[in-house]
C-alpha cells in the first residue's frame, strides 16, 4: 500500500531507519557509558531536506481571498446577456447595486428613473443618458457627474439656455439638442462647453447669430445645424471654423454661393447639405475641396454635370446622389470611379439599366438604390456582383425571382427588399442564406408559411418583417429564434396569443409589435415585460 495521509494527525516522531534524538534519550540506558566505537555519522543535507520535505506535506496551504461581494456580481454581470442582466437587478438590493455599479449606457423614460440616476452612489460608471420623455430645463440640474453624452432630443422642446446651463459643468463630449430651443444664449455656453467635441442642434431654431457664436468654439469638431436657417453669414462662420471637421447643414436653404465658402474650407471631411438649393456651379465648388471623404448632397439639381465634377475628387469615398437628376451618364461616371465605397442614389428612376451598369463596379461595398424601377434584370446583375456586402434594393419590383437570384450571392451580409412584391416564395429562398445578418423584408406578402422559414434561419441577428401578413403562428415560429436580436412584426395579423407568445423569448435586446389585432392589456403586458428584461420597444 500507498503512504497513507490524515489531515489533522500530528506528524511522526521519527522515519523509519532513523532514530529520533529525543527517543533514543528516553530509552537509553543509564549505566555503563558506550563501548568504544567508530564516531556517529553526521545527519547528511539530504536528509534534512527529506524530513522538512514530509513537514510541509503537514502544513497547510493559505485559503486564496475570495472577491468582494459587488467585485463578483459586476463580473457576472458583464459576462450575462442583457436579458440575465435585467433578472438579478429583481433578486435584491444589494445584487441591483453591484450590477447598476457597471452600467454605461442608461434610457430614462419617466421621472422616478431620472430620480434614481442622479441618486448618489446609484450608477457610478453611468457615462451616456437618454432622456426619452419631455423633461424640462430643471431636470437637468444633478445629472451624475461621470456623464460623456446625453442625448435630449426626445424633450420636445422642453430645453432652453436655463438647461443648457446646468450641463457645463458635466465632462460631456457629444450632446443631442435636437428639436430643442436653445437660443443666442444656449450658444454661447455651448460654445464655451469646456469639454464638448460633438454637437447636435438640428430644429432648434438657430440662426445666422447662433451659427457665429457656436462657430467660435475651439472644441467642436462634429456639428449638427440641420433644419435650420443658419444663411450665408452662419455658413461662412462655420467654414472659417478652426476645428469643425463633419458640419450637417442640411436643409438651410443654402444656394451655390454658401456650396463655394464650404468648398474652400480645408478641414471639412465630411459634409451634408442634403435638401438645399445647390446647383451644377455649387457641386464643382464642393468637389474642388481637397479635404472631403464623404458627401451628402442629395435633394439638389446637380445633374448628371454635378456628378462627373464630384467623381473628379480623388478624396471622395462615401456620396449621396439620392434625389439629384441622374442620368445613365451619370450612373456610367459612378460606375467607373475606382475611389467610392459607398454611393447613394436613391429615387433617380435608373432602372434595370443602371443597376447593371453599378453592377460592374469593382470598388463598391456598399449601394443604396431604393426607389429607382429595378427589376428581375438589375437583380440579377447586382447579385452577380462579388464585392458588396450592403445592399439596399428597397422600393423596386425584383419579386420572388429576384429574391432567388440575390440569395444565390455569398458576399452580402445586409440587405433590404423591403416592397419589392414578395410572397412565401421569395422569404423561403432568402431565409435559406448563410451569409445574411441583416434583412429588411417588410411591406411585401409574407405570410406564416414565410416566417417561419426565416425563424429557421441561424445567422440573421436583426430581422424586419413589418406590413406583411404574419399570423400567431409565425409570432411564434420567431419567438422561438434564439439568434435574433432585433425583430420588427409591426402592422401585421397577430393577435393576443402571437403576441404573448413573443414575450418567452430570452435573447431579444429589441422588438416591434405595435398595429396588431391587440388590447391595451397586452400592450401593458409587453410594456411590462421590456421594462422587465432591458427591451427596446420599437415606436
Amino acid at each position: 500500500m500507498g503512504n497513507q495521509f490524515s489531515v489533522g494527525r500530528q506528524p511522526p516522531s521519527g522515519v523509519e531507519g532513523v532514530s529520533s534524538p529525543s527517543t533514543d534519550a528516553q530509552t537509553a540506558a543509564p549505566a555503563a557509558p558506550p563501548a568504544p566505537g567508530p564516531a556517529r555519522p553526521a545527519r547528511s543535507t539530504a536528509g534534512s531536506s527529506f524530513l522538512q520535505g514530509l513537514q510541509a506535506l503537514w502544513t497547510p496551504k493559505p485559503i486564496p481571498e475570495l472577491p468582494q461581494a459587488q467585485d463578483m456580481w459586476m463580473e457576472i454581470a458583464r459576462r450575462s446577456p442583457p436579458l440575465t442582466v435585467q433578472r438579478l437587478r429583481a433578486v435584491s438590493k444589494s445584487v441591483k447595486a453591484a450590477v447598476e455599479a457597471d452600467i454605461r449606457q442608461l434610457v430614462v423614460t419617466n421621472r422616478a428613473g431620472l430620480a434614481g440616476a442622479k441618486r448618489t452612489g446609484n450608477y457610478p460608471a453611468l457615462e451616456k443618458l437618454t432622456l426619452a420623455v419631455p423633461f424640462t430645463d430643471a431636470d437637468l440640474k444633478g445629472l451624475p457627474p461621470t456623464l460623456k453624452e446625453l442625448d435630449l432630443s426626445r424633450c420636445r422642446g422642453g430645453i432652453t439656455a436655463a438647461g443648457i446651463a446646468h450641463l457645463n459643468r458635466l465632462p460631456l463630449v457629444r450632446l443631442n439638442l435636437n428639436g430643442n430651443r436653445i437660443g443666442l444664449a444656449g450658444a454661447q455656453r455651448l460654445a464655451n462647453h469646456p469639454t464638448l467635441t460633438a454637437l447636435d442642434v438640428g430644429r432648434c431654431r438657430i440662426g445666422p447669430e447662433e451659427a457665429r457664436e457656436l462657430a467660435a468654439s475651439a472644441r467642436l469638431t462634429t456639428l449638427n445645424v440641420s433644419r435650420n436657417r443658419i444663411g450665408g453669414e452662419g455658413v461662412r462662420a462655420l467654414a472659417d471654423c478652426k476645428t469643425l471637421t463633419s458640419l450637417d447643414v442640411s436643409e438651410n436653404g443654402l444656394g451655390d454661393a454658401e456650396a463655394q465658402r464650404l468648398g474652400a474650407s480645408e478641414r471639412l471631411t465630411t459634409l451634408n447639405v442634403n435638401r438645399n438649393r445647390i446647383d451644377v456651379p455649387g457641386a464643382r465648388a464642393l468637389a474642388a475641396c481637397k479635404t472631403l471623404t464623404s458627401l451628402d448632397i442629395g435633394g439638389n439639381s446637380i445633374g448628371d454635370e454635378g456628378v462627373d465634377a464630384l467623381v473628379a475628387n480623388a478624396q471622395l469615398t462615401t456620396l449621396n446622389v439620392e434625389r439629384a437628376g441622374v442620368g445613365a451618364h451619370g450612373v456610367q461616371a459612378l460606375a467607373d470611379c475606382k475611389t467610392l465605397t459607398s454611393l447613394r442614389i436613391d429615387s433617380n428612376n435608373i432602372g434595370d439599366e443602371g443597376a447593371n451598369t453599378l453592377a460592374a463596379s469593382i470598388s463598391l461595398t456598399t449601394l443604396h438604390s431604393e426607389g429607382n424601377g429595378i427589376g428581375l434584370a438589375g437583380a440579377k446583375a447586382l447579385a452577380a456582383n462579388t464585392m458588396l456586402t450592403t445592399l439596399n434594393l428597397g422600393h423596386n419590383s425584383v419579386g420572388d425571382a429576384g429574391a432567388q437570384a440575390l440569395f444565390a450571392n455569398t458576399t452580402l451580409v445586409w440587405l433590404s427588399v423591403r416592397r419589392n412584391g414578395l410572397s412565401d416564395a421569395g422569404a423561403i429562398r432568402l431565409a435559406a442564406s448563410r451569409t445574411l445578418t441583416t434583412l429588411d423584408i417588410g411591406d411585401n406578402a409574407i405570410k406564416d408559411a414565410g416566417a417561419r422559414a426565416l425563424a429557421a434561419n441561424r445567422t440573421l441577428t436583426t430581422l424586419n418583417v413589418s406590413s406583411n401578413e404574419i399570423g400567431n403562428a409565425g409570432a411564434r415560429a420567431l419567438a422561438a429564434n434564439a439568434r435574433l436580436k432585433s425583430l420588427d412584426l409591426r402592422n401585421n395579423r397577430m393577435l393576443e396569443g402571437g403576441v404573448r407568445a413573443l414575450l418567452a423569448n430570452r435573447t431579444l435586446s429589441s422588438l416591434g409589435v405595435s398595429f396588431n389585432c391587440c388590447s391595451e392589456r397586452v400592450e401593458a403586458a409587453v410594456m411590462a415585460w421590456a421594462t422587465r428584461n432591458g427591451v427596446t420597444i420599437q415606436r
